[in-house]
């Protein structure tokens, strides 16, 4: 997936949380440690049983991510820039001609703070 611009929010538990931004749509991912048992099938051989392989398990840490939240509709034009507020609850998005507030929260309103774009102007 094509990514513009990133921003990191503040975590959230174990898990961080990002924003980023591609041509049109701003998304909100979660990323996350798991821990998953790994099979070692060559690693002890018991010799009371014949040698039998028996299979040791370990940990094995990865990092998962999931979109949490996507919002769009947001912006006509290419988004430039995100930035999270310092409340960590709100963040802006601009292009090249309007800049728009939201809330983490709420991924289908926006608010629009900043509007240049010329009445003549065609979408």
């Amino acid at each position: 997936e094509k990514i513009n611009c990133l921003r990191w929010c503040k975590p959230i538990n174990s898990a961080f949380l990002m924003l980023t931004t591609n041509d049109k749509t701003i998304k909100l991912w979660k990323l996350q440690e798991r821990k998953r048992p790994v099979a070692i099938v060559e690693s002890y051989t018991n010799k009371s049983s014949g040698g039998l392989k028996v299979p040791m398990f370990r940990k094995e840490v990865s990092v998962g991510s999931s979109s949490r939240r996507v919002y769009s509709n947001g912006h006509a034009y290419h988004i430039n820039s995100i930035s999270l507020n310092s409340d960590c609850e709100t963040f802006i998005s601009a292009d090249d001609l309007r800049i728009n507030l939201w809330n983490l929260g709420v991924s289908n309103t926006s608010f629009n703070v900043v509007d240049i774009k010329p009445d003549n102007m065609e979408e």
